[in-house]
């Protein structure tokens, strides 16, 4: 199987985060990924999400944060 990088630049996309899966909605789409296809996941740093959820995302794949223009601007480290 071949898991991917998932890049989110829209910073009013809404997350919503469970067990297994996640569901991404903006504006035009709702997007849902199954953990085990994600391989990376990039975030707009002012996408609204709790702090909780972004380290039960690291626990399943790497978690970055990025500017508009695609820079990373932090990662997210699992909580052991």
């Amino acid at each position: 199987m071949d898991r991917k990088l998932v890049i989110i630049k829209n910073e009013d996309a809404v997350i919503r985060v469970f067990d297994a899966y996640m569901i991404i909605n903006s504006d035009k789409e709702e997007v849902i990924f199954s953990y085990i296809h994600i391989k990376e996941l990039y975030l707009h740093q002012k996408i609204n999400i709790m702090p909780y959820k972004l380290i039960k995302l690291s626990n399943f794949f790497k978690v970055f944060l990025i500017d508009h223009h695609g820079n990373i601007l932090a990662h997210i480290e699992p909580v052991s």
